[in-house]
């Protein structure tokens, strides 16, 4: 498949990208984070769901 977008606009949206999440990360609550990735319940992972 051929996509028609320039080089420039390609890196430019790059840019923006890395910009957004420039931004976030260092909105980031780390400990927040690691409160709601170990808290107990939930349900169970489904079939095909791997990291």
């Amino acid at each position: 498949m051929v996509c028609n977008i320039s080089k420039n606009r390609f890196r430019l949206a790059a840019l923006w990208a890395s910009r957004f999440f420039a931004e976030r990360q260092g909105k980031a609550d780390f400990e927040q984070f690691r409160t709601i990735l170990l808290r107990k319940g939930g349900q169970p992972p489904r079939d095909g769901d791997v990291l």
